[in-house]
């Protein structure tokens, strides 16, 4: 029967074992204990499975497989990472291999819906900005007032216009 653990390298003592007293003729007894591995332990011993489940820890620190296991995602590995650096001509180079951390698919959901949430008005308010863009582009051209200078007058008039004062 499978179990899963909380921790990682998990060992439960299902029964202690009694050393040995050479003087009085009593041989030592060995104890019974399961080792969780990964988290995960497969016994096949009734006696421990029964013992197993009769420990207080039962339920919170272990569980049986029919449950399923529930700290697959925060469970720490056995090993750290290794980090590996390229140490170049006597100079520390970068970590070829940065830890990425893992996140939970819940996180992962909460932060797409935060997302979509934020990028919604923006959207809208991208969208209006550009048809006022595109509506000032497209009205015509509008005849502005302008003020030409000649050496002799000056004379305001429209662009384009060839009136001129008259000299005096």
């Amino acid at each position: 029967m499978k179990f899963f653990s909380r921790y990682s390298n998990f060992r439960v003592v299902l029964r202690p074992g009694i050393p040995g007293q050479p003087l009085i003729g009593q041989p030592p007894k060995p104890g019974l204990y399961v080792t969780f591995v990964n988290g995960m332990a497969e016994v096949e011993d009734e006696e421990a499975i029964r013992l197993i489940k009769a420990k207080k820890d039962f339920g919170t620190t272990i569980t049986a497989a029919e449950t399923g296991d529930k700290w697959k995602d925060s469970r720490k590995a056995n090993e750290p990472e290794h980090n590996v650096i390229d140490i170049k001509y006597g100079q520390v180079g970068k970590n070829l291999n940065p830890k990425a951390k893992k996140m939970k698919e819940e996180q992962i959901e909460a932060i797409k819906k935060m997302a979509m949430d934020l990028a919604r008005p923006m959207a809208m308010e991208i969208a209006k900005q550009t048809l006022k863009e595109l509506a000032e582009m497209n009205k015509p051209a509008e005849e502005k007032p302008t003020v030409v200078n000649n050496a002799n007058a000056t004379a305001i008039g429209t662009a384009g216009s060839s009136e001129e004062t008259p000299k005096e």
